[in-house]
């Protein structure tokens, strides 16, 4: 079971699933405590969860069950006025049994997450953002997980998962990588006392998280600069070495272009005497 505003109205209404005759009901709220009669439409075999989120953007509130016969996610989508479409259903895990929704890669799409009970996995079916979903992306979800819920445990602004198992009575949690860095906005209402409550909790939370985030960016942006500064200490070494290096190369030189100027003034004094003196020049190629 769960509750959602289905028709706009303001008034809470409940959505039940009933696994002896495979439907999904939905009884609107007639805003004095009070339900109409139920309204059923035909969901999979062997019910098991049922969650209500904006699928497809609209601003209403849209309906997922799971079914364990099935082993689908079935999705239907609202109307606007309360009533359901026909299900679209997409091949999900041996024995489904939770569910939860939630914008886990940080697009702004809700995405929804059911729990596998004998594949011991978590499934995340990621949304379009139009009412469909991509085909389930699994990951390990513990020992036989019959719950899941998804929440930011760890602060970073990213929606995590948590899974109950029953095999090993565990709390099993999946931290997010989001792709997309900070989730957006989950979806709140201010229409009634119970969401703007709720609302004013969460945006507490995302205030948090943004000041903390901010911190960190800080934190960041200070070891950047002194990262840069140190780079810019290391060209500014570099070129001087260069400039060094350059400098003894052309002092090597000099020195050469010395050494064999000298040797060839040498030379040319040595023949020059030997020419100017004939016994001096066999002498030298004597010794």
């Amino acid at each position: 079971m769960t509750v959602a505003d289905m028709n706009g109205d303001g008034i809470t209404d409940i959505i039940t699933t009933s696994d002896t005759d495979n439907m999904v009901n939905v009884l609107l709220g007639s805003g004095d405590g009070t339900f109409r009669p139920k309204v059923s439409y035909t969901s999979g075999v062997g019910q098991r969860e049922v969650v209500a989120g904006d699928f497809n953007g609209d601003g209403l509130s849209d309906i997922a069950t799971v079914s364990f016969t099935d082993k689908s996610l079935n999705v239907f989508l609202n109307n606007g006025d309360g009533t359901l479409a026909a299900k679209t259903s997409y091949a999900d895990g041996n024995d489904s049994q939770g569910l939860a929704v939630a914008d886990v890669n940080g697009d702004g799409k809700t995405d929804i997450v059911v729990s596998s009970n004998l594949d011991n996995n978590v499934n995340v079916f990621l949304g379009n953002g139009d009412g469909t979903f991509q085909g389930k992306v699994s990951y390990a979800g513990g020992n036989g997980p019959r719950q899941v819920a998804a929440a930011d445990v760890n602060g970073d602004g990213v929606v995590d998962l948590v899974t109950a198992s029953r095999n090993d009575s565990n709390a099993d949690v999946l931290l997010g990588n989001s792709l997309h860095g900070v989730s957006a906005l989950q979806p709140f209402t201010l229409t009634t006392r119970d969401g703007a409550k709720s609302a004013m909790t969460y945006f507490d939370q995302v205030q948090t998280r943004l000041s903390t985030q901010r911190s960190q960016i800080g934190a960041f942006q200070s070891r950047a600069e002194y990262v840069t500064h140190v780079l810019g200490a290391s060209v500014e070494a570099t070129k001087q070495a260069e400039g060094r290096i350059r400098d003894a190369d052309m002092a090597e030189e000099v020195a050469n272009g010395t050494r064999e100027r000298i040797l060839q003034e040498m030379g040319a004094t040595v023949l020059q005497h030997a020419i100017n003196d004939p016994q001096l020049l066999l002498q030298l190629l004597h010794e």
